[in-house]
């Protein structure tokens, strides 16, 4: 058993004793061109005042020709990425009262009548395609918009 334990530390201090220095690697810094040159600005930031906007993209089709396709593909992004931003915007938007009591417990309630107000306000189907645009590379990006008000 003690032959067992010395072969053990042995090989652990062997392993420590292998131990190599680390590499270092000077850093290059070049001029970094965008991936995507020529996109327009909405796609970097899609505001629009009184608007939920989002992009959403597409790559280019190779089963087909036609951008329809590819267009629903885009919109069905754009869509899911309002829906996320419907939800926040509802949730910063409802009026919400905190209590506490003398425990300490603190409660929340949540307006339903502003919940409902925003919900209805916020018809997902209601947004549109405001602006389309295709790259060098066949992708499409398409600015999606809901009104706010």
């Amino acid at each position: 058993m003690a032959r067992f334990y010395l072969l053990i530390l042995a090989s652990i201090l062997s392993l420590l004793g292998c131990k190599s220095t680390p590499v270092v690697q000077e850093s290059v810094t070049e001029a970094v061109t965008p991936a995507i040159p020529n996109l327009p600005q909405w796609v970097y930031s899609p505001d629009r005042e009184g608007y939920l906007m989002v992009v959403g993209s597409a790559p280019s089709q190779k089963m087909s020709s036609s951008t329809i396709l590819q267009e629903r593909v885009a919109t069905v992004q754009a869509r899911a990425e309002l829906s996320k931003l419907i939800k926040l915007w509802i949730y910063e938007n409802i009026e919400v009262t905190t209590d506490k009591d003398s425990s300490g417990k603190v409660t929340r309630d949540y307006n339903q009548s502003s919940i409902q107000q925003s919900s209805q306000l916020l018809d997902i189907n209601q947004a549109q395609v405001f602006d389309r645009f295709i790259d060098d590379a066949g992708t499409m990006y398409i600015l999606y918009g809901l009104p706010t008000r």
